[in-house]
Formats: structure tokens, C-alpha cells, sequence
């Protein structure tokens, strides 16, 4: 699906040290140049994990205008890169700018079964979203963004700070509070699934399913909240001048200090379904973290 896209693109790709064939079908692929797209293999002489596995080739390829991840089993649809560019073609290109689009669920067979529930329930066609309509909202998935070098910079600091511990969801508040994100509610990627997957409490879809996962979580002194903790005290510490709106410079103060009671009664809403925006409430006035 790399090769297969109808804009062109240059493809670094670098395997975690697999223990099946991996590498040597990277291999074959190696220096590829076709129709305007490219393919490289990077080296890989040690098992980095995640989320370094993403993080080193995109700070060792070479600078381009966008970046973009794919995973091993992600299936980009053809046009994914075309759709990005044309969505933000000259808009500005001086603060961390981020495309990112719906997907189709999929088994492992390819086979679709849903479309991204972000997608299903956002309103209006202004591809730009406010930003605090999906800085929680919206599944972040790596797998659909495309950046800028702009972003790539600060994602740079963030690891040689040892402070990247999270991918998708520090890249997309990064843009939603310093910078502009534009979301395409047309999937452009097949998000396979498959039996096994690790992070299978992800989007649930049923009621009795969401808060039996909320319950889980509140027992373990846990929330839906620890990721944002985390990157906005970050983005406080790091970038606090460059916070433009007043309203988004609150929200994260009231996530670096002790301002739970701001974070209880935020005007905005965390997540767009009402059974998920109920129980993130109640943890927090309960104080879980």
C-alpha cells in the first residue's frame, strides 16, 4: 500500500529486530524507485521497542516536508498522502501542524466492520477542527497522520529529553494546543485487528463494555487521563510562551498545578460519547489521576 500511493513519497523503514522473515523482505525492497516513490531500509542493529521504534527512524531519515507512520499491518488506501497534501497546502507551515483522518476497522482479513466513531458523530466540514473538540475526542491514530517539520522538531526534544514516552497522543495534543490540526473524516487507512491485539480494550463499542473498562481502571487508582498529565505539564514546562489562546493555556495550567475543580467543571467536553464524559468526570472529582 506504500508503493501503491498515487503521490509521491520517500519510505524509511526499519525493522525492530523481528524474529520471522522481516528483514530479509525489507531486503528485496531495498532501493526501490518507481514512479516517484522510494524505499529504504534503515539499520537495525538493536531492539528499540515502542514508542522508540517509531521515534528513531523519524528523527535519523532525512528532513522532508511532512512525515507520515505506518506500521506493519496498517494498509494505506491510495490516495492517503495525496488527500493530506491537498488539505494543507498553503496553510501556514510555522507552528506543529498535523492531518489526520478516520479509519475503517477491519479483521484480519481486510474485511471492514466499522468506521471510526469520531468520525460517525462529528458535525460540520470545516477540516480544521477546534481544537478543543478533539484534543480529547478523535482515536489518535498514528498510522493517519502526516506532520510537519515544525512538529518533528519538538517531538526531536521531547526524546532527547526522555519525555516522548507516548506517540499518538503527544503528537496530536502538541498541534491541538501549540499549532492546527486538520482532520479528514473520509477514512484513508484500514486499521487491521486482529484476535491477539495487545491494545483490544481500545474503542469499545457497547455500553456495558465502556464502563466495565472504566471500573477497571478506577480500581486500579487509574484514568483516562494519565497520558495528558503527563504531555501537558510537559508542554507547560517547554512551551508555555507559545501558547496562544488564552482558553487552551488554562487548560493545561490546570493539568500542570492542582486544578482539579477546573478540570471537573472544563466547559468542553472531554469525550463525545455521553456514558465515556460521565465516568472521566466523576474520576476526576474523585481526584483519580
Amino acid at each position: 500500500s506504500l508503493l501503491g500511493q498515487t503521490y509521491p513519497i520517500r519510505v524509511y523503514a526499519r525493522d525492530d529486530r523481528s524474529s520471522d522473515h522481516t528483514r530479509d523482505i525489507l531486503q528485496e525492497y531495498d532501493g526501490y524507485c518507481k514512479n516517484g516513490i522510494e524505499f529504504h531500509v534503515m539499520e537495525s542493529s538493536e531492539k528499540l521497542g515502542y514508542p522508540m521504534c517509531f521515534w528513531r527512524p523519524l528523527l535519523e531519515c532525512p528532513e522532508g516536508d511532512y512525515y507520515a507512520f505506518c506500521d506493519q499491518d496498517d494498509v494505506w488506501l491510495p490516495d492517503k498522502i495525496e488527500q493530506a497534501i491537498k488539505c494543507l497546502d498553503g496553510k501556514r507551515n510555522n507552528v506543529p501542524v498535523l492531518h489526520y483522518s478516520a479509519v475503517y476497522y477491519c479483521d484480519e482479513n481486510l474485511k471492514v466492520f466499522r468506521k471510526s466513531q469520531f468520525a460517525v458523530h462529528y458535525k460540520g466540514d470545516n477540516p480544521q477542527v477546534n481544537p478543543f473538540k478533539l484534543i480529547y475526542s478523535g482515536e489518535a491514530l498514528g498510522m493517519t497522520f502526516m506532520f510537519n517539520s515544525v512538529l518533528r522538531n519538538i517531538i526531536k526534544k521531547a526524546v532527547e529529553d526522555g519525555q516522548a514516552q507516548y506517540k499518538d497522543e503527544f503528537i496530536k495534543k502538541t498541534a491541538a494546543v501549540l499549532g492546527d490540526v486538520y482532520y479528514n473524516t473520509k477514512p484513508e487507512v484500514l486499521y487491521r485487528r486482529h484476535n491477539h491485539t495487545v491494545s483490544g480494550n481500545a474503542n469499545a463499542t457497547t455500553l456495558f463494555r465502556r464502563y466495565a473498562i472504566l471500573i477497571k481502571k478506577y480500581l486500579k487508582n487509574t484514568s483516562d487521563l494519565q497520558e495528558d498529565y503527563f504531555i501537558f505539564q510537559y508542554l507547560h514546562n517547554n512551551y508555555r510562551s507559545q501558547i496562544d489562546n488564552p482558553e487552551m493555556l488554562k487548560l493545561v495550567t490546570a493539568f500542570n498545578k492542582d486544578g482539579r475543580w477546573i478540570r471537573c467543571f472544563w466547559k468542553y467536553r472531554y469525550r463525545f460519547l455521553l456514558a465515556d464524559e460521565i465516568g472521566l468526570r466523576i474520576f476526576i472529582a474523585l481526584g483519580r489521576r
